[in-house]
């Protein structure tokens, strides 16, 4: 049985190329413990936008709860730094 408290990330993988360019900052926000309004702030929308972002990412993630969808943004971008740098190292 999978922690109920993490994401499943072979899941996360498989949808994130789903996620629009703007969903995918807003994802990235998310994974930095930005709340919606810090969202809308740093991004120039509304609260409202940013509201619809993270419900659209929630669900083409499959993701359940502003927790585990900022451990699953967090995990993502951690790895996309190991990444880049891998290349540049």
């Amino acid at each position: 049985m999978e922690d109920e408290g993490l994401p499943d990330m072979n899941i996360v993988r498989e949808f994130i190329h789903s996620l629009t360019k703007r969903e995918r900052e807003a994802f990235d926000l998310i994974g930095q413990g930005y709340a919606n309004y810090q969202i809308a702030k740093t991004m120039g929308i509304s609260l409202l936008t940013a509201r619809t972002y993270a419900k659209r990412i929630h669900d083409k993630l499959y993701i359940v709860g502003r927790s585990r969808l900022a451990i699953a943004a967090h995990i993502i971008n951690e790895e996309g730094n190991d990444a880049r740098e891998s290349v540049i190292g």
